[in-house]
C-alpha cells in the first residue's frame, strides 16, 4: 500500500486522478492563467522610432566632428531647440523630463551615419522626438555648412574677378599691338606683359578649378536624413500567451500533485480505520 513516504507517481495514478477529479483539476489552472493575463496586461509596451542622418561635409571634411555632435545632442541648448518644435505643451514637459531616457544617438558602422532611436509611451511622442531631433541637427549643420563653404566661394569669386581683370588688360595690349604704330621696344614690352599675364591667368585658372573641385557634390554636401523614420510598437516580454500557458502548466502540475497527495492521505486514513 502506498503512503506519503513511499509513494511513487505512475501513469496509471495520473489517469486515475484525471478520471476521478475530472474538470475540477482544471479550475485552479484556468483561474491562474486568467489572473496572470490580467496582471501582465497592465504592463504596457512602448513605441519606438528610428531615423538616421548622413552628416554633411565640405571638401571631404565633416561639417561637425562626430564626437562633438554626440556631445552637443544632449546639451540643454540643443534640447531646448528640439522642444520648440514639439507642438503640445504636455508632450514638451514629458519629453524634457525624460529626454535622455527616451532618446539614444549612435553611429551605424561608419561615423558619417548617425542613428537616432527614440522610445516613448505614445506613437506621437516617439515619432516627433526622433524627427524633430533629426531636423534640428540638419538645421544646425546647414548653418555650419554655409559658413564653411562661404570662404571657398569667396576665394572662387576673387579668382574669377582677378581673371577677368587680367584678361581685360591683355585685351587692351593686344588691341594696341594691332591698331597702333609702336616702336620695337614698345612691342617687345607689351608682348612681355602679355606673356606674364597669360602665365598668371593660367595659374588663376588652376586655382579656380581646384577650389571649384572642393565644392563638387561628391566631396561637399549638406547633412540630410538618410532614410524615412521607422515607427513601430514594441511589445512587452513575456507576452500574454506565454504568461497564460506557463501559469496554466505550473498550476495544473500543482493541482495534480495536490490531488495525488490528497488521494494517498485518504487511503492511509481509511486503512487505519
Amino acid at each position: 500500500m502506498k503512503n506519503l513516504e513511499t509513494a511513487e507517481i505512475t501513469l496509471n495514478d495520473i489517469k486515475e486522478l484525471i478520471l476521478r477529479y475530472n474538470f475540477r483539476l482544471l479550475i485552479f489552472p484556468v483561474v491562474a492563467a486568467i489572473l496572470a493575463v490580467l496582471i501582465n496586461s497592465r504592463r504596457s509596451g512602448h513605441w519606438e522610432a528610428i531615423a538616421s542622418i548622413k552628416i554633411g561635409q565640405v571638401n571631404t571634411k565633416y561639417v561637425e566632428a562626430p564626437p562633438r555632435m554626440l556631445s552637443r545632442a544632449i546639451q540643454p541648448l540643443f534640447i531646448s531647440a528640439v522642444m520648440e518644435r514639439v507642438p503640445k505643451q504636455e508632450d514638451k514637459e514629458l519629453i524634457k523630463s525624460k529626454y535622455q531616457e527616451f532618446i539614444k544617438f549612435d553611429y551605424l558602422g561608419e561615423p558619417q551615419i548617425l542613428q537616432v532611436k527614440t522610445k516613448a509611451p505614445t506613437k506621437g511622442i516617439a515619432s516627433q522626438l526622433s524627427q524633430y531631433s533629426i531636423e534640428q541637427m540638419i538645421s544646425d549643420h546647414g548653418t555650419y555648412f554655409e559658413k564653411q563653404t562661404a570662404d571657398l566661394r569667396s576665394k572662387i569669386d576673387k579668382a574669377v574677378a582677378d581673371l577677368q581683370g587680367l584678361k581685360a588688360k591683355n585685351d587692351i595690349l593686344l588691341s594696341e599691338l594691332t591698331t597702333r604704330k609702336l616702336s620695337s621696344t614698345d612691342i617687345i614690352l607689351r608682348e612681355f606683359l602679355i606673356d606674364n599675364r597669360n602665365a598668371e591667368i593660367s595659374r588663376l585658372e588652376r586655382v579656380k578649378y581646384n577650389l571649384s573641385e572642393k565644392l563638387n557634390p561628391d566631396d561637399t554636401f549638406k547633412s540630410h536624413q538618410n532614410e524615412e523614420t521607422l515607427v513601430r510598437m514594441v511589445s512587452v516580454f513575456p507576452s500574454n500567451m506565454h504568461v497564460a500557458v506557463l501559469a496554466f502548466i505550473m498550476c495544473l502540475i500543482f493541482s495534480l500533485v495536490t490531488a495525488y497527495v490528497h488521494s494517498i492521505y485518504k487511503r492511509d486514513v481509511s486503512s487505519k480505520v
